[in-house]
């Protein structure tokens, strides 16, 4: 069984997918605002707690089009 695509199948796939694909990474997968970790130094007799927080994300330019 095979499958015949044209390259303009391809080309409009390639553009739905470039106004697609970074709206869903920016808004739509809901990133973490805020993000903290702890660690564990020298088996435990030291500990850092790093935290962040009002992270905020830029639109992701990709390369898709191969332009």
């Amino acid at each position: 069984m095979g499958f015949r695509i044209q390259q303009r199948t391809v080309e409009e796939l390639k553009k739905a997918m470039q106004y697609f694909l970074p709206h869903y990474v920016t808004f739509d997968i809901d990133l973490d605002k805020k993000e903290e970790w702890e660690v564990d130094l020298l088996f435990g007799l030291w500990k850092y707690k790093f935290e962040w927080s009002n992270i905020k994300y830029d639109q992701p330019d990709l390369d898709i089009l191969d332009t």
